[in-house]
């Protein structure tokens, strides 16, 4: 039998939104059985091993093998199973229940067509906030509850910012790939400087001193998005602020090189998912 190592359940505060409700961390044997899940509350749970495999909303979905440094995120009333059958060594798990996810953001992660969430954390940030929610419990009680709120906060923040790499799989940045850092600072630094001109590969990586093959595989490591589109973004930022000075949207384009008006509108509605009269309207009406 797996034995709980720590746990703790706080008392329901319905004013607060989200709330954590428990936290648990767990190791010991692999349990030889299939478990099967039907939570209350939003569950984000989190494999520091080989975890097997697990399937999520009926008994004939198809098994998804599931290894470790992994966190999944269930909406409340989600059905899922876990198969940790023919594993061996010893489990190591953590889990945090809480309520009100729905509204944070965290429902736009799931996908209907699988019915969870699942996050690679190769830096092991989001454990960490899962020990340490799981240790404030057992240390303060009740009294812990801000504490292990805040872990709660951190583990929302890390799966909102988290990179979305294919179906339900998302990707945590590691801390030493995070935006702002090395040579992702140096190239938003160069394109902030030539929103205006027309930027090549080449000359950004021989700006931050690497080759074009070593910046298109870093630099989405490190920022989560390619260079060009970090340029096309940055530059949606700037025809942003231009249309709220009223400049109009030729003039813009002129400055930013878009080959046209049309184009820079087209590309604005496929970045902030409106058109540039539509976002100015949108703001004259706040």
């Amino acid at each position: 039998m797996i034995k709980c190592s720590i746990q703790y359940r706080w008392e329901v505060r319905r004013a607060v939104r989200p709330a954590i409700r428990m936290a648990a961390e767990v190791m010991g044997p692999y349990p030889n059985r299939v478990g099967r899940m039907n939570p209350l509350n939003w569950v984000v749970d989190y494999e520091f091993t080989h975890h097997g495999r697990t399937r999520v909303n009926a008994p004939r979905a198809h098994w998804r093998e599931r290894g470790p440094r992994t966190a999944h995120l269930y909406p409340q009333r989600s059905l899922f199973w876990e198969d940790p059958r023919g594993l061996s060594g010893r489990r190591h798990t953590a889990w945090i229940n809480f309520a009100g996810g729905a509204g944070t953001g965290l429902e736009r992660l799931i996908d209907p067509e699988y019915g969870y969430a699942h996050f690679l954390d190769p830096g092991g940030r989001a454990g960490a906030c899962f020990r340490r929610a799981a240790s404030v419990g057992q240390d303060l009680g009740e009294q812990g509850f801000w504490k292990a709120q805040g872990a709660l906060a951190e583990i929302i923040d890390l799966l909102l910012q988290a990179e979305h790499v294919g179906a339900e799989v998302y990707r945590i940045a590691a801390e030493d790939l995070l935006p702002g850092r090395g040579l992702g600072q140096t190239v938003r630094r160069y394109l902030a400087r030539h929103l205006s001109e027309k930027v090549r590969l080449r000359d950004v990586a021989r700006d931050a001193g690497v080759s074009v093959s070593t910046l298109a595989h870093r630099y989405p490591a490190e920022s989560g998005e390619t260079v060009m589109r970090t340029l096309t973004r940055l530059r949606i930022e700037h025809t942003k602020a231009l249309l709220l000075r009223g400049q109009p949207l030729k003039t813009i384009a002129d400055q930013l090189d878009f080959s046209s008006p049309f184009h820079l509108s087209k590309t604005f509605k496929r970045v902030e998912g409106l058109s540039p009269r539509a976002f100015v309207k949108a703001l004259a009406r706040e």
